[in-house]
């Protein structure tokens, strides 16, 4: 993931308080009873849009007034049936705008779905470069704005297995990598004004009803791994569970626990990275009646 301060503590004890609020006298706290099925059926895998399976991007979107919210950065929320707003709360913490819009476009067949999604984040309040990225072995900046569209494609293969293709495009005004000791390349790359094809293929299967496994292929820019960072390639991996789906507390019932891995692969930087399916992603997705 991007940095932009993404490591302080201030912000993730901001992200602690902001959780507790948001949840208090929502549906999210809401308590079901057991007796009630539909309920039940409704907080369960099977039924509920997964909008980036394993970090890569579905045709999915929310269901109106559908929340979404992870505690590494990311929430959504459903305004229609049809249009979600996806929005990267650390970055509004830090006071740079960035999110996206995804709508679902017609037609919408059992078997086959499709949307499409705008991105954008904006650098223009800072006068010089931003720290976007940092690793063991180079450091990446950028100053300006970055934006992309997406046309996502989901086709249900059967009733536990879907297959999802994004396609599109980014377009960034400026980006420089920045070599460390250890570097396998030795001088700057700067990149100014330039397009960068993305692309994503990707599969999810349902093996319970509280179990999903999703792997995907990546080329450029998507969410979670690396975002903002288009010279890329990557595989990931995760297996997302919702382990308290038939607890009656609105705030386990709703938690989503996402083991998720990857390698990653930066050609014109000689970079490679990888780790296991562990990392855990921990979110929450509810409906406001």
């Amino acid at each position: 993931m991007g940095v932009y301060e993404r490591k302080s503590k201030k912000h993730i004890f901001c992200l602690l308080i902001w959780i507790v609020l948001i949840m208090a006298g929502n549906d999210l706290y809401a308590s079901d009873s057991l007796s009630d099925k539909s309920s039940t059926v409704r907080n369960c895998l099977r039924d509920e849009p997964i909008l980036n399976a394993a970090g890569a991007p579905s045709a999915d979107v929310l269901r109106g007034k559908e929340n979404y919210l992870n505690i590494w950065g990311w929430g959504a929320y459903g305004i229609t049936n049809d249009l979600t707003f996806i929005y990267d709360w650390l970055l509004v913490l830090a006071k740079i705008p960035a999110g996206f819009v995804r709508y679902k476009l017609p037609p919408h067949t059992e078997k086959f779905t499709y949307s499409l999604e705008l991105f954008g984040v904006s650098l223009e309040r800072f006068d010089d470069e931003v720290k976007a990225l940092e690793t063991e072995e180079f450091e990446a900046y950028q100053k300006g704005w970055q934006a992309w569209m997406h046309l996502n494609t989901t086709y249900r293969i059967n009733s536990n297995l879907r297959m999802h293709v994004s396609a599109g495009s980014t377009f960034d005004t400026y980006q420089k990598y920045t070599p460390k000791e250890n570097a396998k390349f030795s001088e700057e790359k700067i990149y100014e004004d330039y397009y960068s094809f993305d692309l994503a293929v990707g599969f999810d299967c349902l093996f319970k009803k509280n179990v999903r496994i999703s792997a995907n292929y990546i080329k450029g820019n998507q969410l979670f791994i690396y975002d903002q960072n288009p010279q890329k390639w990557a595989i990931q991996v995760g297996i997302q569970f919702a382990p308290f789906y038939h607890w009656q507390q609105g705030f386990f019932r709703n938690m989503r626990i996402e083991l998720w891995g990857f390698y990653v692969n930066f050609p014109e930087l000689e970079y490679e990275e990888a780790i296991p399916p562990l990392f855990p992603l921990i979110s929450w997705q509810w409906q406001i009646k």
